[in-house]
């Protein structure tokens, strides 16, 4: 499996899939630019400095959120604009502990640029099991785990 991770600057296509598809995408503070071409990643992950997907869209089958940074209040902050999701997509939350969620009632995972919300996310891996009573909520301005109260966007 080849990984490609962008920390700073822009990596270009210049062909349909020039990555395979068990590539796995980070973006830490830069851009991948899919130039029109066709381009599908086994997973994107964002890091600390955030990133976007230009000039087309990239297939992904699963986005990796780091659960302790996000639990320790320092959610990364994606621009999911140009981001299709595959049919069997999943959230993964790489390094989920449950019992960060006892001393809180909503944990935000990712931040979404401004304009960089997506139309619609995919499920949280079956291996993510929740508490009672919370749920994962997506609004325009984050992607979070919360205890059910109020109006909410549910992602399913």
């Amino acid at each position: 499996m080849t990984d490609v991770k962008v920390a700073g600057g822009s990596v270009k296509n210049g062909m349909d899939d020039v990555f395979p598809s068990g590539t796995a995408l980070t973006l830490d503070g830069g851009d991948y630019d899919v130039n029109g071409f066709r381009q599908t990643f086994k997973s994107i992950e964002f890091g600390p400095s955030g990133g976007t997907i230009r000039n087309g869209t990239a297939t992904v089958g699963e986005l990796v959120i780091d659960f302790a940074e996000a639990a320790a209040g320092r959610p990364r902050e994606a621009d999911l604009s140009n981001v299709a999701f595959s049919a069997q997509a999943k959230i993964v939350l790489s390094g989920y502990d449950p019992s960060a969620l006892e001393s809180a009632n909503r944990i935000v995972l990712l931040r979404f640029a401004p304009g960089g919300a997506p139309t619609s996310l995919p499920p949280l891996d079956d291996s993510v099991v929740l508490p009672k009573g919370w749920s994962a909520q997506a609004s325009r301005a984050c992607l979070r785990l919360a205890l059910e109260t109020g109006l909410t966007i549910i992602v399913r």
